[in-house]
């Protein structure tokens, strides 16, 4: 699949940045309904249309369904820690994100 370069730069500033835009998750959520549309359909580009189309149209089980907005948001953070952990494999001291802060929960408490 080919996508296009403000998509491309949205995975490029996954590995960058410390704090995620509302632009960057945008242009991630319209990354997932890219490739969860059907052949032909490029108009929905939110999640919840995208959900309520596939619904409607095929009677979708829940999961055959693209994420939600929720689950898609704890994807991509969590996304966003092991993408600074492989992008700063050859630095000796890295600058660690804080795993509870992105998606992680705490089982031991």
């Amino acid at each position: 699949m080919s996508a296009e370069e403000h998509i491309i730069e949205a995975f490029h500033n996954i590995c960058q940045d410390q704090k995620l835009s509302e632009n960057t998750q945008s242009r991630l959520e319209e990354f997932v309904c890219t490739a969860y549309s059907p052949n032909g359909i490029h108009i929905i580009s939110r999640i919840p249309d995208l959900r309520w189309y596939l619904f409607c149209k095929y009677m979708a089980e829940s999961d055959r369904l693209p994420p939600t907005v929720g689950a898609l948001s704890q994807h991509i953070v969590r996304a966003q820690i092991q993408g600074r952990v492989w992008g700063q494999a050859c630095i000796p001291l890295q600058e660690r994100l804080d795993p509870m802060l992105h998606g992680y929960i705490n089982l031991m408490t």
